[in-house]
């Protein structure tokens, strides 16, 4: 034949994988009159003896034999034998290779022959599920693989950037890279729903040090209105003293009326908005990028600039303190509280029960004096929805002390 394909398939625990005679075991047997091209793309070979086996080919039989974004995992520890053994020359291209043998001379039993050509291999676990050999959230396969995709909004933006490693691609909202010292300096790809990319200028990392990026598609954070329905939730572990690069994405369909031409990122510290963020954006392909950042928290992409800082009347400085009604009350899902601050001061905000039990706080820092505002979302510290009924909303200074009451109804 002209073309042999082998493409988004499982190899799935050859039961003869523990067998020692002829090709029982293999995923993949080929031999004697396969032509021209054999192309074997995006599978996983899950416990098979040779993943993929090639022997008695005609010379000159193949021009083009690729070996392109496969997981192979975990050869049989009854079988010291190769991953892909083959008599004929290859090219393989963004392979993850995890579980293999070594040989009684210390040699890791991936592939052969010796002329195979290896590139951006990942030799790690691929954290999938061995049931249904989907990626998981961590898994360093996800963007990982060879070619990049052509945006299409609704093709693949719920893929991210670049094709995964494996049968199949990782559509989750929150994916999460372990960092090494390798890494800096290097792109990171955060595919899936995410599709956001950072650049890892500089950074001081301790051990498993990870970046978490989590997407929050079609909605806003509390308090925010104008701007894309779309906002995300970055954070790490480990990492300190950096400088970063940060890619994020859209759909047209979250624009939420912002001129897209404008949009730029802001990023949430404390209760109020810093920024604007903006080094370039592409339209075209759906992304608008920030350079040197330094901090990592929420991010939001707007047009809108009466978002950041202090929320105020005009130029007005506050006289005095004042903790005012929260609006709308009673409310459901979520309630804004406003106060003032007059002066420079540590201030706190928190939400009680009719117990007495502090059930959220909201605020607790040091605020330059302005007007404020901040929105509760009826949940607990952990995230949890707390059941209707009545609360106190308790401002805190050194100076002040206000109680309001709020009705939370479902």
């Amino acid at each position: 034949m002209f073309y042999n394909i082998f493409y988004h398939n499982i190899a799935n625990t050859n039961p003869n994988a523990n067998e020692y005679t002829g090709y029982r075991g293999d995923g993949i047997c080929i031999a004697y009159d396969a032509e021209n091209t054999v192309r074997i793309y995006h599978n996983v070979f899950f416990r098979n003896a040779n993943a993929i086996y090639a022997e008695q080919l005609l010379s000159g039989s193949l021009n083009n034999y690729n070996v392109v974004n496969n997981i192979f995992y975990n050869t049989p520890k009854e079988r010291a034998v190769l991953m892909i053994d083959s008599e004929f020359d290859m090219d393989i291209y963004n392979n993850c290779f995890f579980g293999y043998a070594i040989s009684n001379t210390g040699k890791a039993l991936k592939y052969e022959p010796f002329y195979a050509s290896s590139y951006d291999e990942v030799d790690a676990d691929p954290r999938m599920d061995t049931t249904t050999f989907a990626l998981r959230f961590d898994s360093p396969c996800i963007d990982a693989g060879l070619g990049d995709y052509d945006y299409d909004e609704a093709e693949n933006h719920h893929f991210g950037w670049r094709r995964d490693i494996g049968a199949f691609e990782c559509q989750g909202t929150k994916v999460r890279r372990y960092l090494t010292s390798g890494d800096v300096g290097k792109t990171l790809y955060f595919g899936g729903q995410a599709r956001a990319i950072i650049q890892l200028n500089q950074a001081t990392l301790s051990d498993s040090a990870y970046i978490d990026v989590t997407v929050h598609p079609g909605a806003l954070p509390a308090g925010v209105s104008g701007a894309v329905q779309r906002y995300y939730t970055i954070t790490a572990s480990g990492l300190e003293n950096f400088d970063l690069d940060l890619t994020l994405s859209y759909k047209d369909s979250e624009l939420n009326n912002q001129p897209e031409e404008q949009l730029h990122l802001l990023r949430q510290e404390g209760v109020h908005w810093t920024g604007p963020f903006f080094t370039a954006a592409d339209t075209a392909a759906n992304w608008v990028r920030a350079e040197h950042i330094t901090a990592l928290s929420t991010w939001i992409l707007t047009a809108d600039t009466t978002l950041v800082g202090i929320v105020s009347n005009g130029d007005a400085r506050p006289l005095t303190f004042q903790l005012y009604s929260a609006y709308p009350n009673p409310f459901n899902p979520a309630t804004t509280i406003r106060f003032d601050v007059p002066r420079a001061a540590v201030v706190e905000v928190t939400v009680y029960n009719t117990l007495g039990q502090r059930v959220r706080t909201l605020v607790n820092e040091r605020l330059a004096p302005g007007k404020y505002r901040i929105q509760w979302d009826g949940r607990n510290q952990q995230g949890g929805v707390l059941p209707t009924g009545l609360y106190f909303v308790r401002m805190k200074s050194e100076w002040f002390t206000a109680v309001r009451k709020v009705m939370l109804i479902k």
